[in-house]
């Protein structure tokens, strides 16, 4: 309980995180008491910025947890369709639960219209600790304008669309320099639980992605500023569907730089997507076990060596460009990965196997 008249102590708290972002300065912080927060308008932090040096910071209380859940059943429009819209710089969450309920994804399903958990527009924010779970939008959305931000040890799961018709939702989509997306447990996701996309720059690592249409993504057009070290992260049954999601594990698409390095890519439609991007990507040390095709790609040419493959023989390599299609010992021969292994590396059992 609480009310927005309050003065926001531990005694007398705040109402709603409304009247927390119009009041917070830079160097502030609030906690959130344990319990469930409806919200049927998105909360916009747009107020105040803080600094690197004093973020403003919004978190659950110590050995509690609290949760922000969109619970709106009118259209809020195109531009409102989420729950925290960060448009000022330096603001972090810490150990929040961000959801939507069953009631507003069935009422919005006829519009359609998807609500997103965070939408991004400002430098300087961390995600970290959070769950973000049966959200119809994006887990969290990162425009060009929010570098240097920091996500990780959130679980992000269960981002489903209300309808096909709208943009398929992923777990971390980021446009933004200098990302960190790193030690979060990403899965159930309908499309891509990573997306780095247009002139995103930043690592990846040590992410769990397991259960989605694709697993770990950079993606967009020649020419784009793109540059991303993906490596140490576990990727692990990644499945095709209709909506352009081949199951890949790691897709590195139309442009942009990417070193992909240390992973381990299992039970995938794909373990490597490498489109006609004119940047040579370079994927070393990674293990690649029981994929239905370990690398599909549409270039003459990949930096790919020291890399561990099982099963390694039937046509699990593809090359379109060279319409190849075969098993390890004629891929290398094709594509110079001369340091590469063909061996069991038997990982289940040793943490891969996902249950429900």
């Amino acid at each position: 309980t609480g009310s927005d008249n309050n003065p926001g102590t531990l005694q007398q708290p705040w109402l709603t995180p409304h009247k927390a972002r119009d009041i917070l300065q830079a160097g502030d912080k609030v906690y959130f008491r344990q319990g469930t927060y409806p919200i049927t308008t998105r909360v916009s932090f747009n107020m105040n910025a803080g600094t690197q040096a004093l973020p403003i910071i919004y978190a659950s209380y110590p050995g509690e947890i609290a949760t922000i859940a969109y619970s709106g059943t009118q259209d809020p429009g195109p531009q409102a369709n989420l729950i925290f819209y960060v448009a000022q710089a330096y603001h972090h969450f810490e150990n929040l639960r961000l959801t939507q309920t069953a009631e507003s994804r069935a009422a919005l399903t006829n519009i359609p219209r998807s609500i997103s958990a965070f939408s991004v527009w400002a430098q300087g924010t961390e995600i970290r600790d959070c769950e973000i779970f049966d959200v119809s939008g994006q887990g969290i959305y990162a425009s060009a304008n929010a570098d240097d931000m920091i996500v990780e040890r959130n679980h992000i799961h269960h981002i489903t669309p209300v309808s096909f018709s709208l943009a398929a939702p992923h777990g971390v989509y980021t446009d933004g320099q200098n990302q960190i997306i790193r030690d979060n447990e990403i899965h159930d996701i309908f499309f891509f639980c990573i997306k780095m996309s247009t002139d995103a720059t930043g690592q990846v690592y040590r992410n769990f992605c397991y259960k989605a249409g694709e697993g770990i993504t950079c993606q967009n057009g020649p020419g784009t500023n793109l540059d991303v070290d993906i490596y140490n992260n576990v990727i692990a049954y990644m499945e095709y569907h209709a909506s352009n999601a081949p199951g890949s594990g790691i897709d590195v698409y139309n442009g942009g730089r990417a070193r992909v390095y240390n992973n381990t890519i299992a039970f995938c439609n794909y373990g490597a997507f490498v489109n006609n991007t004119p940047n040579t990507p370079v994927f070393r040390n990674n293990i690649f076990f029981q994929n239905n095709t370990h690398v599909i790609t549409w270039r003459d040419a990949i930096d790919m060596n020291y890399n561990l493959y099982y099963p390694y023989v039937g046509n699990l390599f593809t090359s379109n460009t060279k319409s190849f299609s075969g098993d390890l010992a004629a891929w290398a021969s094709l594509y110079g990965e001369t340091n590469s292994l063909g061996a069991d590396p038997q990982l289940v059992g040793g943490g891969l196997t996902v249950g429900d």
